[in-house]
């Protein structure tokens, strides 16, 4: 007898499976196949022994039991010394192997959740980047929890970006506090393509939501100058505004100079100048 072929039976690529199956075709009825005539081939695997089962003269299956690791999984058969023939005693002439098929038991899992925006903001939607430690299907908006406080939200969306990255975003932001995005921990429905479930969920970074605009009071010491003299102006802000420059104020009857930034007191951002009046005020 001649060879045909070796192929798995029924099963995706990858998958992870802790048992492969693989249908041996041989081109007539034939006697004398036993499991000392296969082989294992492949890395990365390892499995508990082979399970041959005849299906019909010309047709067998061998089961590879007890597969795990990561990697890839084929099997051979040896026409040397196999002791395999066709009816009249004609013996297997060609040795045959099955393409290696790819194995995969590790499930996947979330690598990081971060947010796309800086913090803190005053976006109306937080868009979050997920990233799974491989490419995976069954994504969803029911598989995150937007983690609230003192903020609200009117729900969330899920758009692939590739297949194992997905952009979340959280929208209708509203209030001032913290936001931040988990993956539930079960009954996501994720998985990869060899069917592995995602393992566990993932609890992203709390990042700071303010909607609410600063407000400012503006002092000055002394309200009557006489030539020569100068004041001191008091900004106080209701919050942290590191941006504020002198450019930021319009000054009449004068100039304002020696812009210092105080700091946060009690929670308010306070900043001094030097008001010097014009000569002819």
């Amino acid at each position: 007898p001649a060879r045909r072929t070796i192929h798995r039976s029924r099963q995706s690529n990858p998958n992870n499976a802790s048992g492969d199956f693989f249908t041996v075709n041989f081109t007539e009825i034939v006697t004398g196949v036993d499991i000392s005539d296969f082989t294992v081939s492949g890395s990365g695997t390892a499995n508990t022994g082979l399970t041959l089962i005849p299906v019909s003269g010309n047709i067998y299956t061998v089961l590879v039991n007890g597969v795990t690791g990561d990697g890839t999984l084929g099997l051979n058969l040896k026409a040397s010394g196999s002791g395999i023939t066709d009816l009249v005693g004609n013996p297997l002439i060609f040795d045959l192997s099955s393409q290696l098929y790819t194995v995969d038991h590790t499930a996947p899992t979330v690598a990081s959740i971060n947010l796309a925006n800086g913090s803190p903001n005053n976006a109306s939607s937080e868009t979050f980047t997920v990233t799974f430690s491989e490419n995976v299907i069954g994504v969803d908006s029911s598989d995150f929890t937007a983690i609230t406080s003192g903020t609200a939200d009117t729900g969330i969306t899920v758009t692939r970006v590739s297949g194992s990255v997905y952009t979340v975003t959280v929208n209708g932001v509203t209030g001032d506090g913290t936001l931040g995005l988990n993956l539930k921990a079960s009954g996501t429905g994720i998985a990869d393509a060899a069917g592995n479930a995602i393992s566990g969920g993932f609890t992203g970074a709390v990042y700071t939501v303010d909607h609410t605009a600063p407000t400012v009071t503006v002092s000055a010491n002394s309200t009557t100058l006489l030539a020569g003299q100068t004041a001191t102006v008091t900004f106080t802000f209701s919050e942290s505004v590191p941006g504020f420059v002198l450019g930021d104020t319009t000054v009449t009857g004068g100039a304002l100079s020696n812009l210092v930034h105080t700091g946060l007191v009690a929670g308010q951002d306070i900043y001094t100048a030097t008001f010097t009046p014009s000569a002819t005020n």
